[in-house]
């Protein structure tokens, strides 16, 4: 993907009235000095501001978020309300002396104050916040009191900042003088606020108190009188919403949002040694060269779906945040992670990076007063991911193992040894995450197929037509988990005179050409996928020497269907260029044909839901001349109905297989299979039978957390990612609709829900209709969820209050 600046802010073109609203919901989202920075000099890629910086870091969360962390997802709602309450206290206390907020932290402040007496205004603000907190910093957790202290750093001198990006712009602080901060606060101790050697040189010496390391201690406030920091003014001719990340900015801008409980896979992005690079490459080179990095983080995690979080300050570093999963989920949070990272890392530059990444449980909300607003998301989720950070070495990507389990691509990984981290009982496992190696089979724990016996005999029946000398298309349609492959493997086992091709589409490519054929180029050569380009071309070659050799004029019209090329020959140098697509398909359908003749064949491409148009245009030529042919080509996808056999495939003879979810009586036999050799009690068995709703995959997921903590009651965190990337695509009034739902149980009265919440959200009569593919229509009245773990899903993401009120 390639952007410019001025095509991605440009391509949010909206009306007067709804660019006034964005700017008024969305200016307590950005900083002070960004909103100036647009007004000024929009264009400018860096900016050097002469003031004093203050790292406020509280402590006593740690202490806090373990006792909070026993009460289970209520302990992170109580964790964010603590934080919130406290934060708005100090932030006050900041803006009364003139402060504006760069950075949020997880439980950090960074502050910047400029003109007249501002590092009198900055130290004196400190002060205020330290007797602030010795005032709200108490609490009650249980039966404990936990006292939450503050560590400050303040500095004075040049600061540089940098505004770069192309999806959004975001602000980057670098430099000596930020680095000194981020030092001088990690000398101090909780309760003590540390000054910078040049910010003691310009302070009167009765408000130094005694040195530490390279560093003095701030002895009293300084005489200094208030003064509110301004407000930012007329925003009506500033892109305020390009500031923002894009997820979030779409987040907050929603009518409706709510704080909400959420899996996510956490990726920090370390951009090393910027204070290096500021010294010898100068400010222009650094600017630039760090507005290559995050113009490729942002576009490729816009690609991939995986939101944009924030940036932060470090020790001559710069930090991006990715969180997939907050403010919404795709259901493959992981995988898309780890391909993004990947294709980061891939990405040739300047400024080095090493990068860590995680999974866990969060919350999620707003967060901040009035005046200072940010969209948040709080757990040990992204603590964990910064400490595996710390352990990767440039250029690595390291992961723990709870993202590379859950990631379907699978990627070439190194162990590290477990290394100990805060707050964590256990050594953290982690890897080295090299490159994409393949793609994870869909998963049946080595079950004999049940309860598919009609669908079976259909495709074995269609394979002795192909035998006898017709060509057809089968469609097998229906969710994940339903046992689409399962199926097809199994025919295939029983059909070992059939030569089969097989291929899968994928999301990320859907937009390449012909990338679904690639697969089935390499097995009609017989190379695997780490077949090297020098290989491949050289046995294409050799292949269409031997099957028709007036096509090697054509070599390099062949070769794209591998993602290779190829230098031009004379006739495909001749070539006009608006009839190419139209000669690719014919040569490749000559070439094909020709190497699939003799044995029965069977093409085999799943998820064609994700195929690029080259590619479907290709296969339904090949079948539609392999009519008369023993050929097979089967697809699946996840619709309902049929999607590749169009009203143009009247000559082909067709079938589509809708598959339904298993019968409770087909998946009681399969728990049975599956635990033979440790028999689970009848009552168990049904539990999880009735949970998993008939999904193959969904049962052998609860009997996972079935084995390792007893409960039947646990929904797995992998198939909550996957129903939330359902949630997630819903509009935000169905989403609410939808939870507020679950509250009432598996099955519901329209009508109470609606007389219920009719004050909080619209439950319209067409709303149900929507929401047909979660929830279907009993006979008896009642609404019914199609499967309990999606209830359950639904239900998860609320937050306790929410779900008392309701």
């Amino acid at each position: 993907m390639a952007y410019t600046r001025q095509m991605t802010i440009s391509a949010g073109a909206t009306t007067a009235a709804s660019h006034d609203r964005a700017n008024e919901v969305l200016t307590p989202y950005v900083p002070r000095l960004v909103i100036d920075w647009l007004r000024d000099t929009p264009d400018d890629l860096h900016r050097e501001i002469g003031g004093s910086m203050v790292f406020v870091d509280i402590s006593g969360f740690t202490a806090l978020s373990e006792h909070l962390a026993r009460r289970g997802k209520i302990g992170a709602e109580l964790m964010r309300d603590t934080l919130n309450v406290v934060f708005i206290a100090l932030l006050d206390d900041a803006y009364d002396y003139g402060a504006g907020l760069l950075k949020w932290g997880g439980d950090a402040l960074l502050l910047l104050f400029e003109g007249e007496r501002h590092e009198e205004r900055a130290c004196r603000a400190a002060w205020e916040m330290q007797r602030t907190l010795d005032r709200v910093g108490r609490l009650k957790a249980g039966s404990a009191t936990i006292t939450l202290r503050m560590s400050v750093g303040i500095t004075t001198g040049t600061f540089q900042f940098f505004m770069v990006g192309s999806v959004h712009r975001e602000l980057l602080i670098a430099g000596p003088a930020a680095t000194e901060t981020v030092t001088v606060e990690g000398i101090a101790d909780a309760g003590e606020i540390a000054l910078g050697p040049p910010l003691v040189a310009r302070l009167d010496p009765a408000y130094v108190g005694e040195p530490k390391e390279f560093t003095h201690l701030l002895a009293a406030g300084p005489d200094v009188d208030r003064e509110r920091a301004p407000d930012v003014g007329d925003v009506s001719a500033i892109d305020i919403p390009s500031c923002i990340p894009v997820a979030s900015r779409a987040n907050v801008l929603l009518d409706r949002s709510e704080p909400e409980h959420r899996t996510i896979t956490a990726a920090f992005i370390d951009l090393m040694d910027t204070d290096r690079l500021l010294d010898e490459l100068g400010i222009d080179a650094l600017a630039r060269a760090l507005d290559e990095r995050i113009c490729a983080i942002e576009e490729v995690a816009l690609h991939y779906e995986v939101p944009f979080y924030e940036s932060d300050v470090g020790k001559g570093s710069v930090k991006a945040l990715l969180t997939a999963g907050a403010p919404s989920s795709t259901g493959r949070d992981e995988e898309r992670t780890l391909r993004a990272l990947r294709e980061i890392m891939d990405r040739p530059g300047v400024v080095p990076m090493r990068i860590g990444v995680n999974t866990g449980k969060v919350f999620t909300g707003d967060f901040g007063p009035a005046y200072r607003r940010s969209y948040r998301v709080f757990g040990d989720a992204i603590n964990t991911a910064a400490r595996v950070m710390s352990k990767a070495e440039p250029g690595q990507i390291l992961s723990t193992e709870i993202v590379l389990n859950r990631s379907r691509t699978l990627f070439d990984t190194t162990p590290i040894a477990p290394f100990a981290a805060k707050g964590k009982s256990e050594p953290v496992r982690a890897s080295v995450v090299g490159a994409i190696t393949g793609t994870k089979k869909e998963r049946h724990d080595g079950m004999p197929l049940v309860g598919r016996d009609r669908e079976l005999n259909a495709l074995l029946g269609v394979i002795e037509e192909v035998r006898g000398g017709n060509g057809w298309i089968v469609e097998i349609a229906g969710q994940p988990g339903l046992g689409k492959t399962r199926i097809v493997e199994e025919a295939i086992a029983r059909a070992p005179d059939v030569r089969v091709l097989w291929s899968r589409c994928e999301e990320y490519e859907a937009a390449t050409p012909y990338f679904a054929m690639r697969a089935v180029m390499r097995d009609v050569l017989a190379l695997d996928a780490e077949a090297p380009t020098a290989t491949v071309t050289e046995r294409l070659s050799e292949k269409v020497a031997e099957v028709n050799p007036l096509l090697l004029d054509w070599l390099p019209l062949l070769a794209v269907m591998l993602g290779i090329d190829l230098p031009h020959t004379a006739v495909t140098k001749a070539l006009d260029e608006r009839f190419l697509r139209d000669k690719l398909a014919e040569v490749a359908m000559q070439f094909l044909v020709a190497c699939l003749t003799g044995s029965p064949t069977m093409l085999v491409v799943e998820d064609v839901h994700f195929m690029d148009e080259a590619s479907r245009d290709l296969l339904f030529r090949l079948s539609a001349a392999g009519a008369d042919r023993r050929q097979l080509l089967l697809v699946t996808h996840r619709n309902t109905g049929e999607v590749f056999v169009s009203a143009d495939s009247d000559d082909l003879s067709s079938l589509t297989l809708c598959l339904l979810p298993l019968s409770s009586e087909t998946v009681e036999t399969l728990v049975a299979l599956a635990t033979d050799d440790d028999p689970l009690a009848p009552h168990v068995v049904e539990v999880i039978a009735r949970r998993s709703g008939g999904n193959a995959l969904f049962l052998f997921e609860l009997l996972d957390v079935v084995r390792e903590t007893g409960s039947v009651d646990a929904l797995p965190d992998s198939v909550e990612s996957l129903i939330a990337g359902d949630i997630d695509r819903l509009s935000p009034t169905d989403r609410t609709v939808l939870r507020y739902a679950a509250v009432l149980g598996a099955s519901f009265d329209p009508e109470l829900l609606t007389a219920a919440v009719s004050e909080e959200v619209d439950v319209g009569d067409d709303v149900w209709s929507r929401l047909a593919d979660l929830v279907k229509a009993e006979p008896s009245g009642l609404l019914r969820f199609r499967n309990t773990l999606i209830r359950d899903a639904a239900y998860e993401g609320l937050p306790y209050r929410r779900r008392r009120v309701l």
